[in-house]
């Protein structure tokens, strides 16, 4: 059984938990199974005298994750303090109407993002000598190399004062370096529900939350499936690459073996016929044809076996 390692973050617990449980821990992908580890990273923003910060237990928690690569990372962009939208809207909306309105200056001391999480964990490991959970902090979740998508959901009131899919985008590349794949990243408001400002209001009070909650679940088992399918893609290319160059390589040596023979005893027929040797040129001549008749024969059953086995479900050390 294949595994796929997924890591969700986000600032929500109700979106996390019920992405872990509603998210199929199995994925059937033609004749093999794919096991879903799912690992949810909750990241909590607090407030002590005025200051907003991310949780410190959040940031141990992800560098405790990332103990082990990860296959795909999917985030929430904007990580706030729980109950406080309004408060902290109201608050960046006052500023913007003054005219003196920052992304960096204003909107990341409320609202933060993957970046100031990356920049706030790494402060934090170091000074507080975590040096093993900064090592793997470091190396498997900043240094990741695979997939990532972001989404986010941006109401209407929200547009003028926070980040646009692309800055969203750029602010991922820019925390994520080391990823040899595109980034991606979604506004669910429009992918999910076709940009309906109705449902932004809905999705405030408890029941619309949780309808949320299971509909962004289920959209990103799609994301996990689509990039399962991928990967299940690229690795069937692989082997059949690997399997296709031995077949190859055997045919070639024995072809180069038939035709060495060949001419070595071509080259006796014709000696002995120019030394009128005619019953040891005739004896060759009968050998020859015996020897690549029978060749051909083996060379085509050597294939009729060896065909089967490119297409059975084995590890690559039991093909061949």
């Amino acid at each position: 059984m294949n595994k796929y390692r997924v890591l969700i973050v986000d600032d929500r617990l109700n979106n996390l938990e019920t992405a872990r449980d509603v998210i199929s821990s199995n994925y059937q992908l033609f004749d093999n199974t794919w096991k879903i580890e799912k690992e949810i990273a909750h990241i909590k923003v607090i407030e002590c005298d005025g200051k907003y910060s991310i949780d410190k237990q959040s940031i141990i928690n992800i560098a405790t994750l990332s103990s082990q690569p990860f296959d795909l990372l999917l985030f929430d962009i904007a990580f706030y303090i729980e109950g406080g939208s309004n408060k902290v809207f109201e608050i960046l909306n006052s500023i913007y109407e003054k005219g003196t309105y920052s992304f960096k200056r204003d909107l990341e001391k409320y609202v933060f993002n993957p970046n100031s999480l990356v920049a706030e964990g790494r402060k934090y490991l170091k000074k507080n000598n975590k040096n093993n959970l900064l090592d793997q902090f470091n190396k498997n979740f900043v240094g990741h190399k695979g997939k990532i998508y972001g989404y986010t959901f941006i109401e209407d009131r929200w547009k003028r004062i926070f980040y646009n899919l692309k800055q969203c985008k750029d602010i991922l590349q820019d925390t994520f370096p080391n990823t040899d794949k595109p980034i991606e990243v979604e506004g669910t408001r429009q992918e999910i529900f076709n940009d309906n400002e109705e449902f932004a209001k809905l999705r405030n009070n408890k029941e619309g939350e949780k309808y949320y909650s299971f509909i962004l679940a289920k959209y990103l088992e799609q994301l996990i499936k689509i990039e399962i399918a991928k990967k299940g893609i690229e690795d069937a290319k692989y082997i059949t690459a690997k399997r296709t160059s031995k077949l190859i390589g055997s045919l070639v040596f024995l072809c180069a073996l038939i035709g060495a023979c060949s001419e070595f005893f071509g080259s006796l027929i014709i000696e002995s016929f120019k030394d009128k040797q005619y019953l040891i040129a005739l004896v060759c001549l009968c050998f020859t044809i015996f020897i690549v008749v029978l060749s051909g024969k083996f060379v085509l059953h050597f294939i009729e076996n060896l065909m089967p086995k490119l297409f059975k479900d084995k590890t690559e050390d039991e093909r061949f």
